[in-house]
């Protein structure tokens, strides 16, 4: 079994693709949403949205983002608390963090802290916050 996307449902389609392409993915699909199918799937009469596919280079999981117009969602006030239950953040594996931290900081995105070390895996890492307010983070092996 394999992970085949992740998807976040996010309030500017523009904005998030954007910020994720700031990351290093590279938008390969955009469309509209809408009709019977996808309302049976989401559970949610009348949908409409746009969602996007994004790849990071060299890898197959897919993130996909979406933006639904038809019946607009609403924002969970706690989603960027990380004790919260269910799905909590996403992790990128990357190279040099310091570099990446601070082309975000110079973005204006939001960290929790400064670059931390978990020294029983020679793990560098640190979270931050996506446009809409996903807990992503970066980490750093070796």
């Amino acid at each position: 079994m394999l992970i085949d996307h992740i998807n976040i449902v996010c309030s500017d389609l523009d904005a998030s693709i954007a910020f994720y392409e700031m990351l290093g993915f590279e938008t390969v699909h955009r469309d509209v949403l809408e009709g019977a199918w996808i309302s049976d799937i989401v559970g949610l009469p009348g949908v409409k949205g746009e969602y996007a596919k994004l790849l990071f280079p060299d890898t197959e999981t897919a993130l996909e983002l979406m933006q639904y117009y038809r019946p607009a969602g609403g924002k969970d006030t706690d989603m960027s608390k990380p004790n919260q239950l269910g799905l909590r953040h996403m992790a990128f594996r990357v190279e040099d963090i310091e570099v990446l931290v601070a082309k975000l900081r110079s973005k204006d995105v939001t960290f929790f802290s400064d670059i931390q070390e978990y020294k029983p895996t020679n793990k560098k890492l640190v979270y931050f916050l996506g446009p809409d307010g996903e807990i992503l983070e970066f980490a750093q092996y070796g």
